[in-house]
C-alpha cells in the first residue's frame, strides 16, 4: 500500500487532512516551568496521523499543528520515565517523517485560520507569510478538507448581562458542590462565546486583532483570548473555503469540552442565511453538549477508527457519509456506555440486587447503547421494566428502585436513563446543505491505490 514514507502520492488527488493538538497556555505555554508532564491533544493527533499514513494517505496531504518538538523542551522530562517514552513510541512515525509541520509558538489559532484560509486572505502584507505559514490547504484542489482539532475548550460570557448570569450560576454550583453529582445547566448559545484553547497567541499581533475583532472579549476574565479558536474565527474559515470551492465537502471535527458550542451558528435561522450556510457541503461534528465536558479520546477515536476501516476495504461502494456519522455514533455509544450506566445506576436499580439470578447491569450494558446509532433503547427499556415487575423475567416481581430511596415508589427506568444522559457526553453534530450527509466515501476520501 502506498503511504508508508515520506511525501509519496499525488497530493491534489486525495483529501486534506488538517490535525490540530491544542492545550493550554497556562498548562503548556511558554514557560516551561509550569507545563504538564503528559501533552494527551499531541499523542491523539499522532494516533490519527499513524492511522491516515497506514492507510496510504500521502504526507503531503496531512497538515499538523501541534506541539511536538516543543513538548520535549519540557524540563521536568526524563529519558527512560513513561511519559517522555510514551510520547517518543506514540510520535516515532511522525517524527521520522519530519515532525509537525506547524510547532512551538506555531501552534496557535492564527496557523488553523491561516492555514484553512490560504494566504490569499489573511495578514496578505506580512512579508514574511510564506515562510511563516509555509503549508496550506489549497484554493481548490483535492477531493474535500478535514479539519480535526483536539484541545481543551471552554466559554466566556459575551455581555455584562451574560457575565453577571454567568457568576450567579457559578456561585449556586459551588453552594451545591456537596452533592455527589452535579448536572451541567443549559447555556443560552446566543450569550457565551465559544472556544478551543491553543497553547500560544496569535502572531504578529495585526493578526491577533484582525482575528478578534468580531469576538466579544471583554468579558473573558482571566482567560487569554489571543490563544483562543473561537467558533466564529471556524465560520469565517469555512465561509472562505466555499468561496473559494463551493462544491467541495468539508468535514470538521471538534473533539474538546463544550464542543458543542462550535455548533451554534449552523444552529442559529438567521447566520445560516447570512453565510449561505444551507448550500455549504459541510459537516460539522462535536464531542459534547455546549454546557459539558467531553470524554478523553470520546469521538476522535470512534472517527479515526472508521476512517481507517474505510480506508483498508470496508465498507460497501455506495457507503455515504451519512454511514460514516451512524457507525461514529454506535462506537463511541458502544465503547463508553459505562458512564451512561453507572449514572444510571445511582438513579435506578433492580430490587433483586445480589440476588443469584440478578441480571440488571447486564440488561441495562445492552439496552442504554442498544438502540439506532447506538443511542439507548427506549422500547426494550419500558419492556423491560414491565417484565421484572409482572414475573416475566424471574417468575416473580422485581420493581426499580431509587437507591437512595430504596424500598419506595418505583422509579420509570426510561426516565432514570434520560435524567442520566443529561450528565453525560453526547456527541451532536449540524450539517449545511441537506445533501451532505449523501456524499459518498468514495468521492469524500477515494481509497488509495495498493
Amino acid at each position: 500500500m502506498a503511504g508508508d514514507d515520506g511525501d509519496d502520492g499525488d497530493a491534489s488527488a486525495g483529501a486534506y487532512h488538517v490535525l490540530v493538538g491544542g492545550d493550554a497556555y497556562d498548562s503548556m505555554g511558554p514557560d516551561l516551568t509550569r507545563r504538564d508532564l503528559l501533552h494527551t491533544s499531541l499523542t491523539f493527533v499522532a494516533d490519527a496521523y499513524n492511522s491516515l499514513r497506514e492507510s496510504g494517505v500521502p504526507r503531503a496531504n496531512i497538515i499538523t499543528i501541534v506541539q511536538l518538538d516543543d513538548y520535549f523542551r519540557t524540563p521536568h522530562l526524563r529519558d527512560g520515565e513513561y511519559p517522555m517514552e510514551m510520547v517518543k513510541t506514540k510520535c516515532a512515525r511522525l517524527i521520522r517523517e519530519g515532525g509537525a509541520d506547524y510547532d512551538h509558538e506555531s501552534v496557535n489559532p492564527g496557523t488553523v485560520v491561516a492555514v484553512l484560509g490560504g494566504l490569499h486572505r489573511h495578514h496578505t502584507d506580512a512579508a514574511d507569510a510564506p515562510a511563516r505559514w509555509p503549508k496550506v490547504v489549497p484554493r481548490a484542489a483535492g477531493s474535500a478538507v478535514f479539519l480535526s482539532v483536539y484541545s481543551h475548550g471552554d466559554s466566556h460570557p459575551s455581555s455584562a448581562a451574560a457575565s453577571r448570569k454567568h457568576l450567579g450560576a457559578a456561585l449556586a454550583r459551588r453552594s451545591h458542590s456537596h452533592l455527589p453529582v452535579t448536572v451541567p445547566e443549559a447555556m443560552d448559545t446566543r450569550e457565551h462565546e465559544w472556544f478551543a484553547h491553543l497553547p500560544y497567541p496569535t502572531r504578529p499581533a495585526a493578526f491577533a486583532e484582525e482575528l478578534l475583532e468580531p469576538i466579544a472579549t471583554e468579558f473573558a476574565r482571566r482567560q487569554r483570548p489571543q490563544c483562543h479558536l473561537y467558533a466564529s474565527q471556524l465560520k469565517m474559515c469555512f465561509s472562505g473555503l466555499f468561496t473559494d470551492a463551493p462544491a467541495r465537502p468539508v468535514v470538521a471535527l471538534c473533539n474538546f469540552c463544550r464542543s458543542g458550542g462550535m455548533l451554534t451558528f449552523m444552529q442559529n435561522p438567521v447566520a445560516r442565511r447570512a453565510f449561505g450556510v444551507d448550500g455549504w457541503p459541510l459537516l460539522l461534528m462535536a464531542s459534547a453538549q455546549p454546557e459539558h465536558d467531553a470524554l478523553v479520546g470520546g469521538l476522535w477515536t470512534a472517527w479515526f477508527d472508521q476512517l481507517q476501516a474505510w480506508f483498508r476495504g470496508q465498507g460497501e461502494p455506495g457507503d455515504t457519509l451519512d454511514d460514516m456519522v451512524s457507525a461514529t455514533r454506535t462506537a463511541y455509544f458502544q465503547k463508553n456506555v459505562y458512564e451512561l450506566k453507572d449514572h444510571v445506576g445511582t438513579l435506578a436499580y433492580a430490587s433483586n440486587v445480589e440476588a443469584h439470578d440478578e441480571t440488571f447491569p447486564g440488561d441495562l450494558h445492552r439496552l442504554c447503547c442498544g438502540g439506532d446509532d447506538g443511542e439507548p433503547d427506549w422500547g426494550g427499556l419500558a419492556r423491560l421494566q414491565r417484565e421484572y415487575a409482572d414475573g416475566t423475567r424471574y417468575g416473580r416481581e422485581v420493581l426499580i428502585w431509587d437507591p437512595h430511596d430504596w424500598g419506595g415508589d418505583p422509579v420509570d427506568l426510561v426516565a432514570a436513563v434520560q435524567e442520566a444522559r443529561r450528565r453525560v457526553a453526547i456527541p451532536d453534530y449540524a450539517v449545511g446543505s441537506d445533501a451532505t450527509l449523501g456524499i459518498t466515501l468514495e468521492e469524500l476520501m477515494p481509497r488509495p491505490e495498493a
